[in-house]
Order: C-alpha cells, then sequence, then structure tokens
C-alpha cells in the first residue's frame, strides 16, 4: 500500500517557522508578539495562530501574560530548560539553610504569594558556601527564571553576583540580609528594634550585666544591627557598656553551648540575649546541663523562635521575625521589578525594615529543642 504525502496542518507550518527563528535568535528574549501582528505576518485565521502559540508554549519557548501579550522565553537550542521552568514563570529562591525556621517561614510565604499569581517557586540551599551559592545561581538563570530571591549569609559578600545577574537581565531581591555595594531590593527585620527590645525586657526584669551572644559581627551583618539595638537599650537604661559581655562567634549551636557554658561557670551574666537560632539552641542545650532549679533563674531572649519539641523547660522569650510576610513583600516586589523589566521601566530600589514581633510573655508550659545539631 503506497503512502501518501499528506500536508502539514497550517497552524504546524507557522509552529515550525517561529521555533525556527526562535532558535535561530532572529526572535530575541522577551520579545513581545502579538495575535494580529502574526496573522498579517503569516495570512492565516486566529484560529490557526493560537493554535501555534499554544504548542510553543507547552514547549518553552513562548509565554502568554494576561494582560500583556506573547513573549519569547527561550532563545537558543543550547539553553538548558528544565521540566519545571519550560514557560518562565519559575523563581528561584536561595537560602543557607534549609532548617533555620527563619528561612522555611520566608519560603513559604513567598510561595503562597507567587502561587496566587500563577509562578511557583525552585529551592536552592547553600549551606552558607559562596561556591555553592554562585553554581546555584548560574543553574537558576540557565533554567529560564524569571527572578530570583536571595536570603544572603554572612559571607555572601564572596560570592559577587550582583553584575552578573543585571547582566543576564535577571531581577533579584534580597531577603533577611543585605550585601554591602549591591544595589537591589531588600526586604530584612528592623534588626536594631529587635534588639533593643529583648534588651529592654531583659532590663526590665532586673538585669545588669546582660550578655550577647552573636554570630560574625561586620560591616551590615544582622548582628551588627542586633548589637547597636542592644547598646541603645544599655544606653537609655544608663548602664555601661561591656564588652567583655559580648561573645561573637560562629552561626552554630556549638558556639552557643561552649559560650553559655563558660558564662554559667564564672557567674558573668545575669541574663542572655542570643542574636541567632542556632545559637539559642546552644544556651539551652548547656541551660539543661545545670540543676534544675537553676534553669529559670537563667532569663534568655531569643533573636528568631525555635519550635522542636524537648524536654527541658526555660525562661525564654523571642523577638519573632515575621519571616512570611518577609517572603511576601519579597516575591511581590520581585514580579513588581519583573513587570517593569518588560515594559522597560525602572524605578528607585527599596530597603524594606519590617517590625519585629515581640511578646514580653516568657514561652512557659512550651518545650523546646536544644538538643538537634544545626550545621
Amino acid at each position: 500500500m503506497n503512502k501518501k504525502n499528506i500536508a502539514s496542518p497550517l497552524y504546524f507550518k507557522v509552529y515550525q517557522d517561529l521555533r525556527e527563528k526562535i532558535q535561530q535568535g532572529r526572535l530575541k528574549l522577551d520579545q513581545r508578539m502579538t495575535e494580529n501582528e502574526l496573522i498579517n505576518r503569516y495570512q492565516v485565521s486566529r484560529v490557526t495562530i493560537k493554535k501555534a502559540i499554544s504548542h510553543l508554549v507547552r514547549e518553552g519557548f513562548l509565554r502568554q501574560i494576561p494582560g500583556l501579550g506573547t513573549f519569547v522565553c527561550s532563545v537558543s537550542p543550547e539553553e538548558e530548560i528544565s521540566p519545571w521552568g519550560k514557560n518562565n514563570r519559575g523563581i528561584g529562591i536561595l537560602i543557607p539553610c534549609i532548617t533555620f525556621s527563619l528561612y522555611s517561614g520566608i519560603v513559604r510565604g513567598a510561595e503562597d504569594f507567587l502561587l496566587s499569581r500563577d509562578y511557583y517557586l525552585i529551592l536552592g540551599s547553600y549551606d552558607a558556601n559562596p561556591e555553592r551559592e554562585k553554581t546555584y545561581l548560574e543553574k537558576f538563570v540557565r533554567q529560564g527564571v524569571s527572578g530570583i530571591i536571595v536570603a544572603p549569609s554572612y559571607n555572601s559578600n564572596l560570592a559577587v553576583y550582583q553584575e552578573w545577574l543585571k547582566q543576564k537581565g535577571i531581577p533579584f531581591v534580597l531577603v533577611d540580609t543585605w550585601v554591602p555595594g549591591t544595589e537591589c531590593d531588600v526586604v530584612q527585620t528592623n534588626g536594631v528594634k529587635g534588639g533593643y527590645l529583648g534588651t529592654k525586657y531583659l532590663l526590665n526584669l532586673g538585669c545588669q550585666t546582660i550578655a550577647f551572644l552573636c554570630g560574625h559581627i561586620g560591616g551590615f551583618s544582622n548582628s551588627a544591627f542586633r548589637l547597636q539595638g542592644y547598646r541603645q537599650a544599655l544606653t537609655e537604661a544608663r548602664i555601661p557598656f561591656e564588652p567583655g559581655l559580648v561573645f561573637e562567634g560562629d552561626f552554630s549551636q556549638e558556639f552557643g553551648y561552649q559560650t553559655a557554658k563558660k558564662i554559667f561557670s564564672g557567674g558573668r551574666a545575669d541574663g542572655i540575649f542570643s542574636a541567632n537560632e542556632p545559637i539559642t539552641r546552644g544556651i539551652l542545650q548547656a541551660i539543661e546541663e545545670l540543676p534544675k532549679k537553676a534553669r529559670q533563674n537563667i532569663p534568655v531572649v531569643s533573636f528568631d523562635e525555635i519550635s522542636s519539641p524537648a524536654e527541658g523547660f526555660f525562661n525564654l522569650v523571642f523577638v519573632r521575625q515575621p519571616r512570611q510576610l518577609i517572603g511576601q513583600v519579597a516575591a511581590e516586589l520581585l514580579l513588581q521589578r519583573i513587570k517593569e523589566k518588560r515594559l522597560k521601566k525602572e524605578s528607585k530600589y527599596r530597603h524594606i525594615l519590617l517590625a519585629p514581633e515581640f511578646n514580653s510573655e516568657p514561652a512557659k508550659g512550651r518545650k523546646y529543642c536544644s538538643s538537634v545539631t544545626v550545621d
């Protein structure tokens, strides 16, 4: 039986021609096309154009934005496009550690906001490693994300990505920590206010020698801002600042544990302000080793909440970051930047400081885990 030559449908010819132009770079990334323009170019019906576009959208060569039009989102056959990034509705989000409650809350806030607007998240956790951070950012760009939310760590200044992302035309927003010299939108908690509120609470309890435990201090680190609030509260209470009560080290449970043990053995402090979640876990681990009667005599304020169950009960108060709100606001800013890019507009960068949430009621009757090691 002889096979007959069957002519290709009109929509398929339009589809093939557009696909070829995109792959050859004759249609540029983010170039806008309208149905009327394509109807006039190919002299076919609107139904034919719609069918051709739908195929190209499914394959990741085009994306459709309601109210704005159809845009090219893949420009090269060599470009790496992941199955989840085909329609360029993906937003990369990069965090230093997936186990910290702060970052999980930021991710949830961003995800809820983006899903409601037909975007989705691609998550990367880089373990505060600048090289791994850079690798993730490169992968996000190759996957064709529309924008990126980055939660920097204390050493993210070693991963210089600002100019590189701008050259690639990828909008990005920083959350929680600002990298000095980086011009972009930033969303974070007001660390100065949080440090002030927590220290003032301890002072109102009658504490006179308050130990301040934190991670690396330097430049515009969060620890530096929280320390500034701590000092403001001491100044207001007319209590001299003692550098010997400030303990700076790694962002780790082990640092909190070893430092708290030294404080308890020397009787150097009658209250403790912990500037970071993993350090708080170490402090609680040290408190668990004290006699039961002594545990409630050491009030602790923690910047950031911990939420895993444990065996001990402590006089513990939290300065909570509005973590889901941070993620939501960052996602909203990022979508605004993406829209500005498509419309070829530009506005001033914004640095948004959100108020911390503080409840002066100790977390009595609740359990908190101090035995889980946090890397």
